[in-house]
């Protein structure tokens, strides 16, 4: 068994005992780590798929106990909940297992079968992609997405970076050995002066690159594919109910939607054509 898939058992166990809660007599709470509208929206999400008002609170603030608590970011994530506590993780990319009381972890990216025949569609001359990451808790992410690539038919080349300040250093060493950059969700990297340096090596190198959270076309990256936010929550609450009701014992999942905006001002920097793309959502300038 790979450690991919002991991982998946053993969280898998962990929320055995949580399953077995009644979904509508459910004791459940949600927690933000801030008041970003990213975090807003994927409540709201949530609540949508819920279908019942659920309350939620800031990370800060005055927080009551619950059988389940849905915490929006690492922050509300990370916080020492009680044991007992089945806690479900949001837009969470720190949050790992290790709870006694089992832990739901909806993840930022996409589908990645789905985010790849994306890929695909938009860039098909992309057939090797660069992944760029540095913190520990990216490591299964990075292990998924290489397995998923080669059954998509694509390469993934992963470069681990020991800090931030190594980026530039670790573009060099990989140039001309990948079609497109790829940016995982991760905290250290994802910052004005990184974003930057991408921008830069995508322009001299005329390849593109590629990001997954919503926003960051905006911000610079040649596109993003990447799940909605309000899509994110709406996928762990309808996770959670088939978890509380034992009908899905997955410890880990994607939401199924996912949306492409291209930057048209990065994509002519790095050699594309905009107006020839297909599958494209949305295009920014």
């Amino acid at each position: 068994m790979s450690a991919r898939a002991c991982r998946r058992a053993a969280l898998a166990c962990a929320l055995a005992a949580a399953a077995c809660l009644p979904a509508a007599g459910a004791d459940i709470v949600a927690v933000l780590s801030s008041d970003s509208p990213h975090y807003r929206q994927a409540f709201e999400g949530f609540q949508e798929a819920w279908g019942s008002p659920v309350p939620h609170f800031m990370i800060d603030g005055d927080t009551p106990t619950a059988r389940v608590v849905v915490a929006f970011g690492s922050k509300a994530a990370l916080q020492d909940w009680p044991p007992e506590t089945h806690l479900v993780a949001c837009l969470a990319p720190a949050a790992r297992a290790g709870r006694d009381g089992g832990i739901l972890v909806v993840d930022i990216l996409p589908e990645h079968l789905r985010l790849f025949d994306r890929i695909k569609t938009v860039l098909p001359r992309v057939r090797t992609i660069q992944i760029l990451w540095t913190s520990t808790s990216q490591s299964a992410d990075v292990e998924g997405l290489s397995e998923d690539a080669a059954l998509a038919g694509l390469t993934v080349r992963a470069a681990r970076l020991p800090s931030a300040d190594a980026l530039p250093e670790a573009l060099r060493s990989i140039q001309g050995r990948a079609d497109a950059l790829f940016l995982m969700p991760d905290p250290v990297l994802v910052n004005a002066t990184a974003f930057a340096i991408l921008k830069e090596y995508s322009k001299a190198a005329r390849i593109p690159f590629l990001a997954p959270t919503e926003g960051l076309a905006e911000k610079g990256a040649t596109a993003t594919f990447a799940a909605p936010f309000r899509e994110i929550g709406r996928a762990a609450a309808l996770a959670l109910k088939s978890h509380l009701a034992g009908t899905e014992s997955r410890p880990r999942v994607h939401s199924h939607v996912l949306t492409v905006t291209v930057s048209a001002s990065a994509a002519a920097d790095a050699g594309l054509d905009v107006e020839g793309l297909k599958g494209v959502d949305r295009i920014v300038p």
